[in-house]
């Protein structure tokens, strides 16, 4: 995924959810986009619909890890910070509540 990273600064959620969904939900994918997702949350709105998407894909993400041991905690704290930021994020104004 290294080589993906230059392209995924800019990127929008759409194309985080999409490298996410290629991946089958990898979370060492999330793990590895998780800087530049918190990032995006603080500095883009999201609508309503963005937020289900993304906090689903974070859900099946995480479904998919599988804690051995203490290392492993990162990765779980990261899942609920990101779930955290969505809560406490603002909605787009394009959206249609």
């Amino acid at each position: 995924m290294a080589w993906l990273r230059p392209f995924l600064i800019e990127a929008s959620v759409a194309q985080f959810l999409a490298v996410l969904k290629l991946s089958r939900w990898d979370p060492v994918a999330l793990e590895e986009l998780f800087p530049l997702v918190i990032g995006r949350l603080s500095q883009v709105p999201l609508t309503d619909g963005e937020k289900a998407d993304l906090r689903n894909a974070i859900t099946r993400t995480q479904s998919n890890h599988y804690s051995i041991g203490p290392a492993d905690h990162a990765f779980e704290l990261n899942c609920r910070l990101l779930l955290q930021a969505l809560e406490t994020t603002k909605t787009s104004d394009l959206s249609w509540n």
